[in-house]
């Protein structure tokens, strides 16, 4: 599968078959909605040059700046020139107000140079308007980043191997859900 720069499939690279049956996989596993409160998690590869964020369940306005915070703070996050972040397990994020995804920029926009450069992919469905406002709100930072529907086309745009990605997010995801229990 290819995608062009605004992240539309273009066509399809002979082979993939397989992606598009974990792809299957990994959104049946998506549709159980999780009524009890999860949150965000993420972590830094510095090897792989890559930061992995993961939304699921019930995620807050509280919930959200905390992570902005901790994550421009995080000394992995620096030097990351890459980031991958899976809304795609979140159940409720009604309580974050348009007005406050503005204001989720001025966090890490208060030193530009933690978003200059980077180049990042938002794997999104519910949670797509919001996320494509909020990668519009970052570009002045000089952010590059996509919004997609699916994580093959997202892991293609970043070069990133689709197998070891899922297994950074459902690791992250699994932390997540063994933390709220």
């Amino acid at each position: 599968m290819q995608v062009n720069l605004a992240g539309n499939l273009v066509g399809e690279i002979p082979g993939n078959r397989r992606l598009h049956e974990r792809e299957k996989a990994l959104a049946s596993r998506l549709q159980l909605l999780y009524s009890c409160a999860m949150g965000l998690i993420h972590v830094s590869d510095r090897q792989k040059n890559v930061t992995y964020i993961v939304w699921d369940g019930t995620v807050t306005w509280d919930d959200w700046i905390q992570h902005v915070q901790t994550l421009v703070a995080d000394p992995g996050w620096l030097v990351s020139s890459r980031f991958i972040a899976d809304l795609q397990s979140v159940a409720n994020s009604s309580s974050i107000r348009e007005d406050q995804i503005d204001q989720a920029t001025t966090v890490p926009g208060a030193d530009p140079s933690r978003l200059a450069g980077k180049r990042g992919a938002v794997v999104a469905r519910q949670e797509f308007r919001r996320a494509t406002r909020f990668s519009d709100l970052i570009a002045r930072f000089g952010t590059a980043t996509v919004v997609f529907n699916q994580l093959d086309t997202a892991c293609i745009f970043l070069g990133l191997d689709l197998e070891e990605t899922l297994r950074q997010l459902d690791g992250l995801r699994a932390q997540l859900r063994k933390g709220s229990r």
